[in-house]
């Protein structure tokens, strides 16, 4: 696990572009790449983002992005790749990218919003000791709002 760079702009852009992820994300368009750099580069120089990357041999296994929104909660986003999909280690990854956001902010709580269709997220967040808050309608999909809490 590390932080992102500037030179892993393009692996990320890739990841984002997957059709998986962009099926799953409340924006499905497909991202143009000078699009993706900017909004890439001002997530690096953004101190209310903490940007991790994980890493298998120097290729881009997932990646697990936190906002911080208040003073005690951080909202987060992960996307795997393709060939780590279905290993079982997604759980394993969020538990030390939380430890991670924690140690960084002091927050008690994580958000994550999840399409209410997205059954493989919905299963996921629940597994990885999130719990199922609320539902609400974000960005006209109807989703599940999930909150892990530190105990």
């Amino acid at each position: 696990m590390r932080e992102a760079r500037e030179e892993d702009c393009k692996a990320v852009f890739e990841l984002s572009n997957d059709p998986l992820i962009r099926s799953v994300s409340f924006s499905t368009a497909p991202i143009p790449f000078e699009t993706h750099a900017r909004w890439f580069a001002s997530r690096l120089t953004d101190p209310a983002c903490h940007f991790l990357l994980f890493l298998n041999e120097g290729e881009l296994a997932a990646q697990i992005r936190f906002a911080k929104d208040g003073e005690d909660v951080a909202e987060v986003s992960i996307s795997l790749s393709p060939a780590y999909r279905g290993k079982g280690i997604a759980v394993s990854l969020m538990k030390e990218a939380l430890e991670s956001a924690r140690m960084r902010w002091g927050i008690s709580r994580v958000r994550a919003l999840v399409k209410c269709d997205n059954g493989a997220s919905n299963h996921y967040f629940l597994k990885a000791g999130y719990e199922l808050h609320d539902r609400t309608n974000y960005k006209g999909s109807d989703c599940n709002v999930y909150y892990y809490r530190w105990k």
